[in-house]
């Protein structure tokens, strides 16, 4: 299992099954370059999934996905406050192997 301290690390890139645990107050990101991915986010305590309700754009049909759009930073770091994050850099981009 991959673990993350304190410091910006690159964890090699996951195929199905992979998984990663990452302690509280470590800054993370990632990003999904496939054109297709199931992501399973456990967050403890609970109450975290307001965030994603209030930043996401609400899902009715899994073959029918909301067209994807460069993220309003301003808003989405007002709203990650009110969840106790901070966002700490621009959105990550596609890194070389």
């Amino acid at each position: 299992m991959p673990r993350l301290q304190d410091t910006a690390v690159r964890v090699p890139r996951g195929a199905a099954g992979s998984w990663i645990f990452v302690p509280r107050g470590v800054p993370r990101g990632w990003r999904c370059e496939s054109p297709q991915a199931r992501v399973l986010s456990v967050i403890v305590p609970g109450g975290f999934e307001d965030f994603y309700r209030q930043v996401g754009d609400r899902v009715y049909e899994r073959d029918q996905l909301p067209t994807p759009t460069e993220p309003d930073v301003e808003s989405l770091s007002e709203v990650a406050a009110r969840f106790g994050v901070t966002i700490v850099g621009p959105p990550i981009g596609v890194l070389a192997d």
